[in-house]
């Protein structure tokens, strides 16, 4: 009689230990999508009507670099890269490239 009481008690510790792991993961998958940091800090200084210059930080933020941009818009391109949930839980985190800094104008007849 003891035997089969014994049985039904270890399921029922195994699955809720079970279910105690996989609500760890998720908080951990949780927190580590959640994890945002800024990618770049950009200054704009105008030097003329539609020129600006931009001092443009990023990875480190510690090495600035200048560029002139002419327009009234500006565009910064980055290229993700972004693993699936699983490789997040192993401990992969998404990275980025900056591929460009582009300005436009909203109107080319100024």
């Amino acid at each position: 009689m003891k035997r089969i009481f014994q049985l039904p008690f270890l399921l029922v510790i195994l699955s809720g230990a079970i279910v105690l792991l996989l609500l760890a993961f998720n908080f951990n998958t949780f927190h580590r999508l959640t994890a945002e940091e800024p990618i770049a800090e950009l200054r704009f200084t105008r030097v003329g009507q539609q020129a600006y210059e931009v001092v443009l930080r990023y990875g480190d933020f510690c090495k600035p670099e200048t560029y002139r941009l002419y327009g009234d818009q500006w565009r910064l391109d980055a290229g993700f890269l972004k693993w699936r949930p699983w490789a997040n839980l192993l401990g992969f985190d998404a990275m980025y490239r900056i591929e460009r800094l582009g300005g436009r104008y909203l109107d080319i007849r100024l």
